[in-house]
């Protein structure tokens, strides 16, 4: 008598909560349906006090960053107006993030780059952005001393990762004019006479430039003109007494000497103006 009476209890109760779990997997299902799938995801610079780049090649301010995406929600897209377009070098590192992502500007195939060149194991960029980020960072490349900036545009995205520097003009060098780096100690008619060629002592003046000069060493200790070099334009070698001031470029100045091929000195490596021999 009382197992019967039990029983419409029992089928009261297993009803009830069936209907609720029913209810419970209804709501989530609504709440999966709910949750759009096409949500824009970016990354961005993060570390930008006052202003973030996004993935998309947009620059905006802080408060017009989505926090919940990562994408800026106005601004400025590929924005260069911090940048010198000549070397590709920005004052601002969301700027040269932002327009370093411009297609207009050659960017790499990063299918056949890897993240440290000739480093297979380092893997490739995964994209664009990634690429830009790293690319824009300062380095030994924009700085001098190591505690320095050559200049205030030092976020480069250009190949070379170097920003130019005011110099004086110099004459173009000439197509017919091969580029030699000289050996410590040698002087340009030997360094020529060795590959064949014979130094044109006219040409040395184009090479008599600092971001020449950068374009071949590395001048860790800056470039600067000096009066008393004879073999300029020259690298002085990491080995020199310290007070030859090792690791420096320097150019002559034209008003107190007169290029010469044969000038050398011991501890100097020359940038040497090549030409066919007669």
């Amino acid at each position: 008598m009382h197992s019967v009476d039990k029983l419409p209890i029992a089928c009261f109760l297993f009803l009830l909560a069936t209907s609720e779990l029913a209810g419970v997997a209804g709501n989530r299902s609504l709440r999966i349906r709910d949750i759009p799938t096409s949500l824009q995801v970016c990354n961005n610079t993060i570390q930008g006090r006052w202003q973030v780049a996004d993935s998309e090649g947009m620059l905006c301010s802080r408060d017009n960053l989505n926090s919940d995406n990562g994408c800026c929600l106005a601004g400025d897209k590929y924005s260069c107006s911090t940048c010198n377009m000549q070397d590709s070098c920005c004052v601002d590192y969301e700027h040269c993030v932002s327009c370093c992502q411009d297609p207009q500007h050659g960017l790499p195939n990063l299918s056949k780059l890897y993240r440290a060149p000739d480093r297979p194991e380092t893997g490739r960029w995964a994209s664009v952005f990634e690429y830009c980020r790293n690319k824009c960072r300062t380095s030994s490349k924009s700085t001098v001393h190591e505690n320095a900036y050559l200049s205030t545009f030092h976020h480069c995205f250009s190949a070379s990762g170097k920003p130019t520097t005011p110099a004086p003009p110099t004459p173009p060098i000439p197509e017919t004019v091969t580029v030699v780096l000289g050996s410590a100690g040698q002087s340009c008619t030997e360094m020529c006479e060795g590959t064949g060629r014979r130094c044109a002592q006219q040409h040395l003046a184009s090479l008599n430039n600092c971001n020449v000069l950068r374009e071949h060493f590395a001048c860790e200790a800056g470039c600067e003109p000096d009066t008393g070099t004879a073999d300029a334009p020259i690298y002085v070698n990491s080995s020199a007494p310290k007070q030859q001031r090792p690791t420096i470029c320097l150019t002559m100045d034209q008003k107190v000497n007169e290029f010469s091929c044969e000038a050398t000195s011991a501890s100097n490596h020359r940038l040497c103006p090549c030409i066919e021999a007669l």
